[in-house]
C-alpha cells in the first residue's frame, strides 16, 4: 500500500514539473545565453593530405562541415573561417611540438563559403578549400626540407559561441604526387606441372593518391617491345633464362581495367589463360604485358608485368637418386631423421636436420647430392613432411660444385628461392616443383641449403633466438 502512495506522489511531482517547464522561454532560462547556439567544425583536428598533381585537374578540393548546435539551435548565427597567422601557428603548434610548421602562402589556396550566415532552419554548412598542387610542390622541392607546410583554419565569430575544442582544422601537406596506375604485383612464377593449361589473375591499382577521385580505365596488352624486355630480364637473371611465350598461347579475359571513384583497385582482375600447346619441356617462358593507354590524361602508367611460366622437364630428364648420392653434416641419425628417407618414395617418412643442436652457418641446414653426370639446366622438387610437425623451407639456396667438399668457397650459388616469389609450400605433405635453372657452367654436385624455415607459422633462422630445423619427406631432381 505504501508503494502505491509513493508512485502517486512521484507522478504528481512530475506533472507539476512539466507544467512549470512547458513554457519554452522558461526552459531556455535554465541555460546561459552563450549556450543557446554553439558553432563547431564537425571533423576538426589534424588531417594529413596527399595531393594529386594533374594537368587535367589543376586544383585539389577539400570539403568540411561547420555545425550549429546548443539548447536552441533554431537561432540565427554568424561566423567565418580564417587562416591562422604564422605568429599564432608558432606559438600554439611549432614551438610546443618542436616542428617547423609553415603557413601556406595565399597563392596556393582559396577558401569558398568562408563567411557563414546560418538561418534559423540551417544546422550545418559546407566549406571548401581549393589547393593548387603544382605551386605547393614547388614549395616542397625548393624550400627548407625541415618545413612542414600546413593550412591551419580557424572558426571564429564576433557574436556567437564557438566550441574551443572543435574550432581548428589543421591541414598538413604530406606530399604532392602524380597518380600512378600499376599492376598489383610486378611478376609471378607459375608451373604447368602435369596440366596443359593454367590461369593467372592479374590485378591493377592506383597509387600515390590518398583517395581515388576519378572514374577511368586503362588498356593493357601483350608488350610490343617483348623482345627488349626479355633481353633485359635474362641479363638480370642469368640463372633463370627464359624464352618468349608465343602470343597464340596467351588469351586475355579482358584488356581494359575499369576504376570507380573511391576505389583504389580495379573493378575486375585480368585473367591470363595460358596453354602449353607446342611448348618445349624444361623451358621457362616469358609473358610480358603492359599498360597501353589511360582515359585520364596525365596518369603515370607503371610497366610492365612479367608472368614466368615453366613448362617442366619430362620424365626422361628425371635423375634417379639413391641414398649413396646424398650427404649432410646436419642429419639426425635416428629412425625418423635419416637422409635416405628423402629418396625412398614414401611420403610418410622424412629426413630431419638437427634439432638436438643448432647450426651457426649463414646458409643454414643443407644436404648435398652427388650427380651421376654433370648438368647445367635443372629443376628441383620436394614434398613437405606430413603431420603437424613439418618444418618447411621459406628460403632456399641452390649451389653447384665440381669438388663437393664442405668448403663453401668451392661452391657457386646458382639460385635463391623464397616463399614470396617462388610459392614455396608451408603446408604438410605438399608437393613443390621449381622453375628451370641454368648454371653458368656444368656441375657435378648440387647443394640444397635452407637458411630460413617455418614451423607452425613462425619463421626461424640461425641467430633468431628460435633456431629452427628442417625436415622434408621427399626430394626430386630433373636436369640435363
Amino acid at each position: 500500500m505504501k508503494k502505491k502512495y509513493l508512485f502517486l506522489l512521484l507522478g504528481g511531482c512530475l506533472m507539476a514539473l512539466f507544467s512549470c517547464d512547458n513554457n519554452e522561454s522558461d526552459y531556455q532560462d535554465l541555460f546561459p545565453e552563450e549556450y543557446h547556439k554553439i558553432l563547431y567544425i564537425k571533423d576538426s583536428g589534424s588531417v594529413e593530405l596527399e595531393l594529386s598533381q594533374l594537368s587535367s585537374t589543376p586544383t585539389y578540393n577539400y570539403s568540411f562541415i561547420v555545425c550549429k548546435a546548443g539548447s536552441n539551435p533554431t537561432l540565427e548565427a554568424n561566423a567565418h573561417i580564417e587562416v591562422m597567422s604564422q605568429k599564432e601557428l608558432d606559438e600554439k603548434y611549432s614551438i610546443p611540438e618542436a616542428v617547423n610548421y609553415k603557413v601556406l602562402p595565399k597563392k596556393t589556396y582559396s577558401l569558398e563559403n568562408s563567411e557563414l550566415l546560418f538561418t534559423s532552419e540551417e544546422l550545418h554548412k559546407y566549406c571548401n578549400v581549393s589547393l593548387t598542387p603544382s605551386i605547393i610542390k614547388e614549395l616542397l622541392e625548393e624550400g627548407n626540407p625541415s618545413n612542414l607546410w600546413v593550412l591551419p583554419l580557424k572558426l571564429v565569430s564576433a557574436s556567437d559561441s564557438v566550441n574551443s575544442d572543435k574550432n581548428i582544422l589543421f591541414l598538413k601537406i604530406v606530399a604532392v604526387n602524380t597518380p600512378t596506375v600499376k599492376f598489383s604485383n610486378t611478376s609471378k612464377k607459375v608451373n604447368f606441372g602435369n596440366s596443359s593449361s593454367l590461369s593467372v589473375n592479374v590485378g591493377a591499382e592506383i597509387v600515390n593518391v590518398s583517395n581515388n577521385q576519378w572514374n577511368f580505365s586503362c588498356e593493357v596488352d601483350y608488350a610490343s617491345d617483348a623482345t627488349v624486355l626479355l633481353d633485359e630480364y635474362n641479363q638480370n637473371n642469368p640463372a633463370f633464362k627464359c624464352v618468349l611465350m608465343p602470343i597464340q598461347n596467351v588469351a586475355f579475359s579482358i584488356k581494359t581495367f575499369e576504376f570507380e571513384q573511391g576505389d583504389s583497385k580495379s573493378m575486375k582482375d585480368l585473367v591470363l589463360n595460358i596453354t602449353s600447346d607446342g611448348l618445349i619441356s624444361g623451358t621457362n617462358y616469358f609473358v610480358p604485358i603492359k599498360f597501353v593507354s589511360c582515359t585520364e590524361e596525365g596518369f603515370v602508367l607503371e610497366n610492365p608485368y612479367y608472368l614466368i611460366v615453366t613448362n617442366p622437364f619430362g620424365n626422361n630428364a628425371k635423375i634417379t637418386l639413391n641414398p649413396e648420392q646424398l650427404s649432410s653434416p646436419h642429419s639426425e641419425q635416428n629412425h625418423e631423421g635419416r637422409l635416405e628417407c628423402l629418396v625412398d618414395n614414401n611420403r610418410d617418412t622424412f629426413w630431419h636436420a638437427w634439432y638436438s643442436k643448432y647450426v651457426s652457418s649463414e646458409i643454414g641446414y643443407y644436404f648435398d647430392v652427388k650427380l651421376p653426370a654433370p648438368i647445367s639446366d635443372f629443376s628441383i622438387g620436394y614434398t613437405t613432411r606430413s603431420g603437424d610437425y613439418h618444418e618447411d623451407p621459406v628460403t632456399i639456396y641452390l649451389y653447384g660444385s665440381n669438388i663437393g667438399d664442405d668448403n663453401l668457397s668451392n661452391w657457386t650459388l646458382i639460385a635463391t628461392l623464397n616463399s614470396e616469389t617462388d610459392a614455396l609450400p608451408t603446408t604438410a605433405s605438399t608437393d613443390y616443383k621449381s622453375s628451370v635453372f641454368t648454371a653458368s657452367a656444368s656441375f657435378s654436385y648440387l647443394r640444397f641449403a635452407c637458411p630460413r624455415s617455418m614451423r607452425m607459422g613462425e619463421i626461424r633462422y640461425p641467430g633468431s633466438g628460435r633456431d629452427g630445423s628442417l625436415n622434408l619427406a621427399e626430394f626430386r631432381l630433373w636436369g640435363k
